[in-house]
C-alpha cells in the first residue's frame, strides 16, 4: 500500500526509489506500525512519513529526498524530546542507530538513537561513567547537542564537553567525521547548537573513571518564605565551597497531606571513598531545619536508572504536582521557567518569594560551577559559563487563574532571570528568537549564525531552537 505524502506530495518515482535504497525501513500513514510510531514521537501532528534509517547512509538517502522534493524535516534521536514532527514533515527516528563500543583510553563510540541507560551500563563494567541526564530513559542525542547538565556537571563538565567527535549528516546529505581539526566550525556549533547543523549518526566522548558514587538525599522544613531563603543561602554557602566531586540539586516542595512545605536536597559524590564523602555531604547536614537525612554508596548505573530512589527527581516532581491544589482539574495552569544564575542574596530572595505566589509550586536549585565553569564561553556553542546554579521553577496555578495571575507570575521570574540564559533542553516552546529567550548566549550568536549559513542555509534542520540562517 502507498500513501500519498501531503503536503507538499513528493513523486512516487522519487518515494519508490527512496524506499527501496534504504536498508531501514519507511512507514506511511494507513500502513501496520506508522500510528504507533508517530505516537511515540509524543506529538499530534501527522508525519508525511517515518524513517527508522539502519546505518547513517539511510539518514543521508533520506535527508537528500526530504530536500530534493520540498518536505519538512524532523530528526528524533533516542528518549523525550521537545519538538515533536510538524504535519507534513519526514520523521527521521534515529532509534535503531543505537550502539554502544567502549575503546581503548575511555572512549567510547554512541549511535545517534541511543539512550544514556545503555552508555551505563556499557561503561559500568569498565569502571567508567560518562557526565549525562539525570536518568537513564534520556536520549543522547538531544542532550549532547544543547547541553547535558547531570550528577557529574561538577566534575566533569556538561555532556557536550566531553564529545571528542561526531558524525554528522549535514543538510547537503554527506556524511563527515567531524572533530577540533575536521571541520572544526562544524564540531564547535554542534556541542550547544541545538541540533541546528544535520543529524548526528554517532557521537564518540570521553569517560571517566567512576567505580562507584555516594548518593543521599537530605529533607529540611521550610514552612515559610524566610526559611526557604535562609535555607537557600545555606545549600548555596555549602556548595560554593564543595569539592567538586560534590553535586546537588535543592527540591523546595509545597506542603502536602497536612505536611509543611520542605525542600529535598538530592546529593551525590562522585567516588568510592565513604569517609571523603560524608565529608564533603557534612556541611549540608547543617542547614537549618533538617528532619531526615539517607546517605549510601550505589554504583552510577542505579542512580541514573532511578533517580537514586523510587521518588527520584522524577517521582518528587510528579508527586508534587499530582498533589497540588486543583490537580485533576483542566483548568490548572502549569508554568514552566528556568535560567542559569548567579545565586546573590537578591536572587535567592526572588527565588523564596516566588515559591510563595502559586500554591503547589515547585522549585529545583542544581549546583554548577567546577568543571562546567572552567571551559571558556566561547570554546564551545554553550555559552553561559559563568552561572552557578541552574534554576527551575514550575507554578501551578489553581482553577480560576486567569491571565493576570500568569502575568504576575512571569513578571516575578523575569527580575528574577532578565539576562541570563534558559536551559534548551527544559525549554520546550520553539515560538520567538532563541537568542532573545536566552537559549544560545550573545557572545556566541554570530559565530552560531555563520554556521547556520554555512552549512544549513536553507534551513532544512529547523525543528529545535532555530538559527535562522537569514537573520
Amino acid at each position: 500500500m502507498t500513501a500519498e505524502l501531503r503536503p507538499p506530495a513528493a513523486p512516487a518515482a522519487a518515494l519508490a526509489a527512496w524506499r527501496a535504497a534504504l536498508d531501514g525501513e519507511v512507514l506511511l500513514p494507513g500502513e501496520p506500525g506508522f500510528a504507533e510510531a508517530a505516537a511515540q514521537d509524543g506529538g499530534t501532528a501527522a508525519p508525511a512519513a517515518i524513517a527508522r534509517p539502519a546505518t547513517a547512509a539511510d539518514v543521508a538517502r533520506t535527508v537528500r529526498f526530504a530536500a530534493g522534493n520540498g518536505l519538512p524535516l524532523s530528526v528524533r534521536g533516542g528518549g523525550h524530546g521537545a519538538f515533536a514532527a510538524r504535519a507534513g514533515a519526514v520523521l527521521v527516528l534515529l532509534s535503531r542507530l543505537d550502539s554502544v563500543e567502549v575503546r581503548g583510553g575511555g572512549r567510547v563510540d554512541v549511535g545517534g538513537g541511543a539512550v544514556w541507560r545503555q552508555v551505563a551500563r556499557a561503561l559500568h563494567p569498565h569502571g567508567l561513567a560518562l557526565s549525562s541526564g539525570d536518568t537513564d530513559s534520556v536520549g543522547v542525542g538531544g542532550l549532547a547537542l544543547t547541553g547535558g547538565v547531570g550528577w557529574l556537571v561538577r566534575r566533569h563538565g556538561l555532556t557536550l564537553d566531553n564529545l571528542l567527535a561526531a558524525e554528522v549528516v549535514t543538510a547537503a546529505g554527506e556524511v563527515l567525521h567531524t572533530d577540533a581539526e575536521h571541520h572544526p566550525d562544524l564540531f564547535w556549533a554542534l556541542r550547544g547548537g541545538g541540533g541546528n547543523f544535520g543529524a548526528v549518526t554517532r557521537f564518540t566522548f570521553q569517560a571517566h573513571p567512576l567505580p562507584a558514587v555516594h548518593y543521599g538525599t537530605v529533607t529540611a522544613v521550610s514552612p515559610s518564605r524566610e526559611s526557604l531563603a535562609a535555607l537557600l543561602r545555606g545549600w548555596r554557602d555549602a556548595m560554593r565551597g564543595a569539592d567538586e566531586r560534590l553535586n546537588s540539586t535543592l527540591f523546595a516542595m509545597p506542603a502536602e497531606g497536612g505536611a509543611p512545605a520542605n525542600c529535598q536536597i538530592f546529593t551525590v559524590w562522585g567516588g568510592g571513598d565513604g569517609h571523603r564523602a560524608r565529608a564533603a555531604v557534612a556541611p549540608l547536614l547543617e542547614l537549618p531545619g533538617i528532619v531526615r537525612t539517607r546517605f549510601e554508596r550505589r554504583s552510577y548505573v542505579s542512580v541514573l536508572q532511578d533517580g537514586g530512589e523510587p521518588d527520584g527527581l522524577e517521582g518528587v516532581v510528579e508527586h508534587a504536582l499530582a498533589d497540588a491544589p486543583g490537580a485533576g482539574h483542566d483548568d490548572v495552569v502549569v508554568e514552566e521557567r528556568n535560567a542559569f544564575l548567579r545565586l546573590d542574596d537578591a536572587v535567592v530572595d526572588g527565588l523564596a518569594g516566588l515559591v510563595g505566589q502559586a500554591p503547589g509550586s515547585i522549585l529545583a536549585v542544581r549546583a554548577l560551577g567546577g568543571a562546567f565553569g572552567r571551559v571558556a564561553p566561547t570554546a564551545t556553542a554553550f555559552g553561559w559559563r559563568d552561572a552557578e546554579a541552574l534554576a527551575v521553577f514550575t507554578g501551578v496555578l489553581p482553577p480560576g487563574s486567569g491571565a493576570g495571575d500568569v502575568a504576575r507570575l512571569e513578571k516575578a521570574w523575569s527580575a528574577i532571570g532578565e539576562g541570563h540564559g534558559t536551559y534548551g533542553n527544559f525549554h520546550e516552546r520553539a515560538d520567538g528568537d532563541p537568542f532573545a529567550l536566552g537559549v544560545y548566549a550573545p557572545v556566541n550568536a554570530e559565530r552560531l549564525r555563520r554556521a547556520k549559513r554555512a552549512w544549513d542555509p536553507g534551513n532544512l534542520f529547523s525543528g529545535n531552537h532555530n538559527i535562522d540562517p537569514a537573520g
